[in-house]
């Protein structure tokens, strides 16, 4: 355990935050959680042709649903960095790099880019930086200019990649990367290692696909004299087809999963085993248990796979074993025109059916509003209407003469009133549950009645005897 871990999460806000995202949020936090350290939160805004003004309140907002609280950095109010109020700071930087060496001015036109890119591609080539500019004196493409990164052509960088293992880049083969850009903001780059120096991050925790942007970093961190932090980075999530998971499999962003209804716990237990391993059969984790467990050793090189069936199986048992008055809340149901009591019987009733808070509606309205009826659908299969009738008008008379409108007591009421009267248990408990709940699927009949009343239930019998007569 160090106490002196830093990590940090550090989004773009360029749209809606993506179940990848929100992963990275949580390793980090939980890795710095784990050895008593610190984890921080900054805002990367300087691709300024994405930028999104909506998206950090809603990457605040997300990470607060999800239950994942990052330390205050700095001394104002907010905490927190934002990458367009210190351009000042990334010039500077990136000026100590030119005149370091380990950086240089670039004036090469849009237009001779492009043709390069197009030259390389079509002699099969890789799509990188000429480096015309690297050592030009006298300049007299344009008067606009990028500041690219110096790669050492002869060194062979290293690193040890806390889940990948050791890790090594040619000089070579890497791109002159673009440090500032023409209209002074920073690029990834730049931005990322000056913050990260700034804030002391001890980790960077982050995806693979920012795998071939190490070398860079560490090249910056070395000119400037820097401590480099460790770096791990994750495997992609995959779809079900085992493509990388993207909007065609469905909803992947948390705020779409949050409005179809899945709980935050069940969301965080999910995420930490997308990639994972608590080296035990257990899988229900707590975010506080997830603090005390979480390690880098349990992180798999493999991609993991975004399994919506094993998402709703977690939301299930969340659901199912959440406190009545909580989820009443959640579901907003109006407690002044069905009585907080009567809500709780019906969400304690409903939950256990539910995969998700938006499943709710379509399994409890008719605790609410008499169901429409289609006649057809009263009568058990291979049965008849007259005897679907009779079905109703027999547990109609149980219902009147019940001295205890109980679930124990109706259902044996019931029982005893087909073996009585010599019919089918469909012709019974089939028309009549259809009768309560207009759906094939519910709760039995003597569970709900005693919800809705013994009056509500006798009315909507009589009402279906009517349409089967």
């Amino acid at each position: 355990m160090d106490k002196n871990t830093i990590t940090r999460f550090a989004p773009s806000p360029t749209g809606p935050m993506h179940i990848g995202n929100a992963r990275t949020a949580l390793f980090s936090y939980l890795y710095a959680r784990k050895m008593e350290g610190k984890f921080y939160f900054r805002i990367e805004d300087t691709d300024r042709e994405r930028y999104d003004a909506k998206s950090e309140g809603q990457i605040l907002d997300n990470l607060d649903w999800l239950g994942i609280k990052f330390d205050k950095f700095g001394e104002d109010t907010r905490g927190y960095l934002i990458q367009s109020e210190r351009l000042d700071k990334y010039r500077q930087i990136a000026n100590e790099l030119v005149e370091k060496g380990i950086a240089y001015k670039c004036y090469c036109t849009k237009q001779r880019l492009e043709e390069l890119r197009k030259k390389q591609s079509a002699e099969g080539k890789p799509t990188i930086y000429d480096r015309r500019c690297c050592d030009a004196t006298n300049p007299n493409d344009s008067s606009e200019f990028v500041v690219r990164l110096k790669i050492p052509q002869d060194e062979i960088i290293e690193f040890n990649d806390l889940v990948r293992g050791k890790i090594s880049f040619a000089g070579k083969d890497l791109d002159d990367s673009v440090l500032l850009k023409s209209d002074g903001f920073p690029t990834y780059h730049l931005a990322a290692a000056v913050d990260d120096h700034e804030m002391g991050v001890t980790h960077v925790l982050r995806a693979e696909e920012w795998l071939s942007s190490t070398p860079k970093h560490i090249v910056i961190y070395k000119a400037m004299d820097w401590n480099t932090p460790e770096f791990g980075h994750f495997s992609l999530i995959l779809g079900a087809d085992k493509t990388k998971l993207s909007k065609r499999h469905g909803a992947t962003s948390v705020r779409e999963l949050r409005d179809q209804g899945y709980l935050p716990e069940a969301l965080v237990n999910f995420m930490a085993l997308l990639g994972w391993n608590p080296k035990s059969e257990e899988e229900l984790f707590t975010l506080s248990e997830l603090e005390d467990r979480f390690d880098l050793e349990g992180i798999n090189r493999a991609p993991a796979v975004f399994d919506i069936e094993k998402l709703n199986y977690f939301n299930r048992l969340y659901i199912a074993k959440s406190e009545n008055k909580k989820l009443i809340d959640l579901l907003r149901i109006n407690t002044e025109k069905t009585s907080l009591e009567t809500a709780e019987k019906i969400v304690e009733l409903v939950k256990q059916r539910m995969d998700k808070l938006s499943d709710f509606n379509k399994l409890s309205h008719y605790f609410f509003t008499p169901p429409k009826i289609i006649t057809e659908d009263l009568v058990f299969i291979k049965s008849t209407k007259s005897s679907a009738k009779k079905g109703l008008e027999i547990a109609a008379k149980e219902l009147e003469k019940a001295k205890k409108i109980d679930k124990l007591e109706l259902k044996s009421a019931f029982e005893s009133a087909v073996l009585r009267n010599k019919i089918s248990n469909g012709d019974l408990f089939w028309s009549l549950r259809f009768t309560l709940t207009g759906e094939k699927k519910s709760p039995p009949p003597e569970e709900i009645i005693p919800i809705i009343g013994r009056q509500e239930a006798l009315e909507r019998i009589n009402s279906a005897v009517e349409l089967l007569k």
